[in-house]
């Protein structure tokens, strides 16, 4: 008898995942197994591919139904409502684990860990230093940047870097996977996000995802969908109809999905088409994980929940600023006792959260404390993305017209003479004191009094942009 041998290994299987018709057959899933199969034809080693392509979902699953059977209903809750992390006192986080933008307890009696989630997509935010001072990571260089590399390679190996300070930090759960196209410049997340061409920014979301779950923790993919403007985050509309947001913003979302396999997907802000994204059952029940198959947790954006969603397809009320007052909470409870949700729909959620921390190897390789990360290594990954990040053009048309014997150009604007490392907000990265700049106000001894600070308040976008200073 003829036998063929095949060997899958290095963490990724490739197997049909018998889904409905008009989406792809094959799809790479990573596992941590390598697979030798005997096959006695092109078939059979099919057959066999298939099937432990099934015994790879199997094993999570089953492991989360068996702790599932377990829970309270008060564990329940607990996995899939969330503290804003600063918010609690230091006495209420584990040893070790510094401050983040999100908190679930877990459930120690069980062996399942707490969930740490910090931002961001750039790096492991800190957001002006202020949350946690002199604590610096490495800053990757803006989203339409990393676009620019146009290098899925590069962008993965980017993802793993900071997948790992994020580890190395104390944090689980990476709020990274910035995918909204680029409709508005002024966005306040803009500098996060991979331009506005779905197939690019879906591609480089998906390995940049890759490379942040490579750590055995989870990264997200986000703001599902359409958040692509800051004036009015919490309540526009945006307006779009089906077969247009399949083939823009819905299909980035999709390859971003099917490439990286998010742990968790960030419902956003806004509202779609009057429903505001995370309680539109369309978009999470039906697209999310009708069509696409899904198998992940839904989780909310911060002050993104306005109802007790649960069945509309929101897992996970996330950075509640008041347990007391969360829909996830007392409001489920009460929803519960009414019978409109039923522990059933609990559980469906708990479970989902669950598998994504089997799955992914949260559990078997929990965060210990805090590890020593080398920057200088790190520093020059983030150098190789801005490097193949760079486009330089040829002037061979005279476009802008400059003069060969020219020596010197003037640079007119507010901007011309500062460097400006990053944006603010959520993803601002702590690289060092210059990009951290520390109000003059503060009387910190340690910021150099010749360095001139500024921070630039936009009434647009409503975030602060913090801009190193003129030395750099």
């Amino acid at each position: 008898m003829n036998t063929t041998k095949v060997r899958i290994s290095d963490w990724k299987l490739s197997r049909l995942t018998g889904r409905s018709s008009g989406e792809k057959a094959a799809k790479a899933t990573q596992v941590a197994f390598t697979f030798i199969f005997i096959c006695t034809s092109a078939v059979d080693c099919f057959a066999q591919v298939q099937q432990a392509g099934k015994h790879v979902d199997a094993e999570p699953d089953a492991r989360a139904q068996q702790t599932l059977k377990q829970m309270t209903l008060d564990e329940k809750i607990q996995l899939i409502l969330g503290s804003l992390g600063m918010t609690l006192q230091a006495n209420q986080r584990p040893a070790g684990v510094s401050m983040g933008v999100g908190f679930e307890a877990g459930v120690a009696r069980l062996g399942i860990p707490f969930l740490s989630e910090n931002d961001a997509g750039l790096g492991v935010a800190n957001q002006g230093g202020v949350f946690r001072p002199n604590d610096f990571a490495t800053a990757l260089p803006s989203g339409p940047s990393m676009a620019s590399t146009w290098d899925p390679e590069t962008i993965q190996r980017a993802g793993a870097m900071i997948g790992f300070e994020a580890r190395a930090k104390g944090y689980n759960v990476l709020l990274a996977g910035g995918n909204n196209l680029v409709r508005e410049p002024r966005g306040g997340s803009t500098l996060e996000y991979m331009g506005e061409d779905p197939l690019l920014s879906g591609t480089l979301a998906g390995y940049i995802i890759l490379g942040v779950q490579s750590n055995n923790i989870v990264s997200t993919v986000k703001h599902y969908v359409l958040n692509a403007q800051e004036t009015s985050r919490g309540g526009l509309s945006v307006n779009i109809d089906e077969e247009a947001m399949r083939e823009s913003d819905l299909l980035a979302f999709e390859l971003a999905i099917e490439i990286g396999n998010p742990g968790s997907v960030m419902c956003a802000d806004n509202r779609i088409n009057g429903v505001y994204a995370c309680e539109n059952s369309f978009l999470l029940n039906d697209v999310l994980r009708r069509d696409w198959g899904y198998k992940g947790w839904v989780m909310s954006d911060c002050g993104a929940v306005h109802s007790v969603s649960i069945r509309a397809g929101l897992d996970q009320e996330s950075g509640t600023r008041s347990l007391a007052n969360a829909f996830f909470g007392p409001r489920l409870r009460d929803a519960l006792k009414a019978g409109t949700v039923t522990e059933d729909d609990i559980n469906k959620s708990a479970f989902r959260v669950l598998r994504t921390m089997y799955s992914l190897g949260v559990v078997d390789h929990p965060i210990s404390g805090k590890l020593p990360i080398d920057f200088d290594a790190d520093g020059k990954v983030a150098q190789e993305v801005a490097e193949r990040g760079i486009v330089l053009l040829k002037n061979d048309q005279h476009i802008p017209p400059i003069a060969k014997t020219a020596h010197h150009i003037l640079l007119v604007g507010a901007h011309a003479d500062v460097g400006v490392l990053g944006g603010g907000g959520s993803s601002q990265v702590c690289a060092g004191r210059r990009s951290c700049p520390v109000a003059p106000h503060s009387g910190r001894a340690d910021v150099p009094q010749t360095h001139v600070y500024a921070f630039v308040a936009s009434h647009v976008t409503s975030r602060t942009f913090a801009l190193c200073d003129s030395h750099v």
